[in-house]
């Protein structure tokens, strides 16, 4: 092997070895398929632009009949030997098989897939129609028998789902549709719609309203046909699902109890991170007792900010659209959050530090037309997941601050040493311990064991600018680590 100059990089270029190597000569494949010899010439761009003509030919073709253009028997009439044949004129848009089948075949294949969307063809083109128009029926929740007291839906019956708006006509008896009321039912989504617009709202940041419209358009893109407008039970639908999932997958269906959701704690569906410090999940049982040098193991890490850019437009109020768990989930409980904000309304938050433009907007006047200015958070400074948000109505205040903080305190039970990160610490946390006593309520205070260090995040530390602020650098507080503090900038 000392003696062969084999090159593996150079030599599997040669086509005969690649030849040789798939048993497939390259003179088997048509020449406008052949890309240039792998050379050090750039690859060309594709052939396609040649089969253009073929290509528009072929949508054109699809728009009719197809390869059953000639087809006047339904061919499932005839597979199944059934006689009269029926007359082959009904194609379903979501199904790939390319035949025409009769009106009574159509809606027996779909009887378990209600929501695809048919077309009849009528000499000339194909017409929209439905599967209701065609005698579809659904029974809900039976799996091969019909239901022996079966309760009829609504004449105006919608059913909304990722294919578009479905007006069907159906038998309840229990299913995977959602509905938008208890009594008289005359709207409902399955499932998937449900989940398909959670996620794209989560991960494109489109609107609810944006996303209905398009599934409208589904149906008719033109905007000819009439349409029934549910939008705003849509809303509700979705934030009832959103709800009950978070009320899933925080347990609480797994409480006997009747009231099983009203007996939901404060901040009880929070979800924490992996590495916060959690007595009975992940830390030893005896972690109170640990020696001096491996207490840092067992301390919490908590990152304090404000975010002015997620405004809230006066556009509605409590009364009209109230919220569903709040208190339980990530934002703070609105009754006592207003009340402590409203007891330290006349304060003023004086910085001698450093002109943060924090500060600066909580005696400003850009709250015009806005319910909320922003919010305040607070995170795991370890993990960057969110442990508590607040509402701010006039800038990054103390009281509100304050209130926020306290709550996702709650989320450390018996974790007594905390390390706060927060950009204007320095002015904050001087204070804290006498507000602490003098304002904070009862219910709110932590333990009397409680102890803190407080920190600036490593990118504000240096607009300090002053040399007795070295106490709040992570690069010199012990078992800081890696933390810089900075999570909630990310998020």
């Amino acid at each position: 092997m000392g003696g062969n100059s084999w090159n593996a990089h150079r030599d599997y270029r040669n086509d005969s070895l690649l030849e040789l190597a798939s048993g497939v000569a390259m003179d088997d494949f048509p020449g406008a398929l052949i890309t240039a010899e792998a050379t050090q010439k750039k690859r060309k761009r594709s052939k396609k632009s040649k089969h253009h003509s073929h290509y528009l030919d072929e949508l054109i073709r699809l728009d009719g009949r197809g390869d059953v253009a000639s087809v006047t028997d339904c061919p499932d009439c005839i597979a199944r030997g059934k006689l009269p044949c029926g007359q082959a004129e009904i194609c379903c848009i979501e199904c790939i098989s390319p035949y025409l089948v009769c009106a009574s075949c159509c809606t027996e294949q779909h009887s378990r897939d209600p929501f695809h969307r048919v077309e009849r063809w009528n000499s000339k083109f194909f017409m929209k129609t439905s599967l209701t128009e065609l005698g579809l029926t659904i029974q809900l929740n039976h799996t091969t028998t019909r239901c022996s007291n079966p309760v009829w839906c609504h004449v105006n019956f919608l059913v909304m789902d990722t294919t578009g708006p479905h007006q069907l006509s159906l038998y309840f008896c229990g299913c995977k549709l959602y509905p938008a009321s208890q009594d008289v039912i005359q709207t409902c989504a399955t499932f998937r719609y449900l989940d398909f617009i959670h996620l794209h709202s989560l991960t494109s940041k489109g609107s609810t309203l944006g996303f209905y419209q398009t599934l409208e358009r589904l149906e008719d893109n033109a905007g000819l046909a009439p349409t029934i407008w549910r939008y705003a039970v849509l809303k509700l639908m979705l934030s009832q699902w959103r709800h009950l999932h978070m009320l899933k997958r925080g347990g609480r269906g797994h409480d006997p109890s009747p009231t099983c959701i009203e007996d939901t704690k404060v901040a009880g569906l929070v979800i924490k991170g992996p590495s916060c410090p959690c007595p009975t999940i992940n830390l030893p049982a005896n972690y109170l007792d640990a020696p001096p040098e491996e207490q840092f193991l067992y301390h919490a890490m908590l990152a304090i900010d404000a975010n002015f850019r997620l405004k809230n437009q006066l556009v509605s109020s409590w009364p009209r659209d109230p919220g569903m768990g709040i208190g339980t989930a990530y934002f703070v409980a609105r009754e006592g959050y207003k009340k402590y904000v409203k007891s330290r309304m006349h304060e003023e938050d004086i910085s001698t530090c450093v002109g943060f433009a924090a500060l600066a907007k909580a005696a400003t006047k850009y709250s015009r037309g806005l319910q909320y200015m922003g919010i305040s958070a607070v995170s795991c400074a370890r993990t960057d997941m969110i442990t508590m948000v607040g509402n701010l109505e006039k800038g990054e205040r103390y009281g509100n601050m304050d209130y926020t903080f306290a709550i996702a305190l709650h989320e450390f039970v018996n974790i007594n040493d905390i390390l706060i990160s927060y950009d204007i610490a320095c002015q904050w946390f001087i204070n804290l311990e006498s507000c602490m006593a003098k304002f904070w309520p009862q219910e709110i205070k932590p333990s009397p064991s409680f102890t803190a260090k407080a920190a600036i995040p490593k990118f504000h530390k240096p607009a300090h600018g002053q040399d007795e602020h070295e106490e709040y650098s992570l690069n010199i507080i012990p078992w800081a680590g890696s933390t810089d503090g900075e999570g909630l900038e990310r998020i």
